[in-house]
C-alpha cells in the first residue's frame, strides 16, 4: 500500500471516529425538527405519548440515549423520549429570567438595538465567554449569555 493511500485511510478513519464520538456526547443541546413532536414515556413507539410539543426549533437537552431514541429535557426540566430523527443539531436558545433583556449591536458595545422579553426563542449563532450572538425574526445581535437557556456555562459556540 502506498504511503499516500495509507495516510488517506488513516485520515478517513479518524474523521469517522471523531464524528461518531461527537454525535454521542451526553449531555448536549439540540432542537426539535418538526412542528409536532411526540414525547413518549419510554424509548419506543410502544410507549404512550406523554405530550405533543408543537414548536419547531424548540431547544432541548439530550440527557440519555437508547438505540435510536433520545431522552430529552426542556428548560423547565420536563423530560421524555423522542426518536433521533425528530432532532436537529441546529442550536436554539430561550431567553430566561424575570425581566426583559437587551440585544446589543456588538459584543463589546452598550448600544441597544432591541428589547427581548423572557421566554422568547432565538437561533443561536455563536457565543464567547460573556455574550451570545442570536437571531430572531428581523433582529440579530448580542445578548448576555447568562440570560439564555440552551448553552452550557463554559461552552464556546462558533
Amino acid at each position: 500500500m502506498k504511503l499516500s493511500s495509507r495516510f488517506t485511510l488513516v485520515f478517513i478513519s479518524m474523521l469517522i471516529i471523531s464524528t461518531i464520538s461527537l454525535a454521542g456526547v451526553i449531555p448536549r443541546f439540540a432542537s426539535l425538527k418538526s412542528n409536532e413532536t411526540n414525547l413518549r414515556t419510554g424509548p419506543s413507539k410502544n410507549y404512550p405519548i406523554k405530550w405533543v410539543i408543537k414548536s419547531k426549533g424548540e431547544p432541548v437537552e439530550i440527557v440519555s440515549e437508547f438505540e435510536q431514541w433520545c431522552e430529552i429535557k426542556d428548560k423547565d426540566g420536563d423530560s421524555g423520549w423522542v426518536h433521533e430523527a425528530m432532532l436537529s443539531g441546529a442550536r436554539y436558545v430561550v431567553v430566561v429570567g424575570d425581566s426583559s433583556q437587551f440585544l446589543y449591536r456588538n459584543d463589546d458595545s452598550d448600544k441597544k438595538i432591541a428589547k427581548i422579553n423572557h421566554e422568547v426563542r432565538a437561533r443561536l449563532l455563536k457565543c464567547n465567554e460573556n455574550r451570545c450572538y442570536i437571531s430572531l425574526e428581523k433582529y440579530k445581535g448580542w445578548i448576555i449569555r447568562d440570560a439564555l437557556w440552551g448553552i452550557y456555562k463554559n461552552e464556546i459556540f462558533d
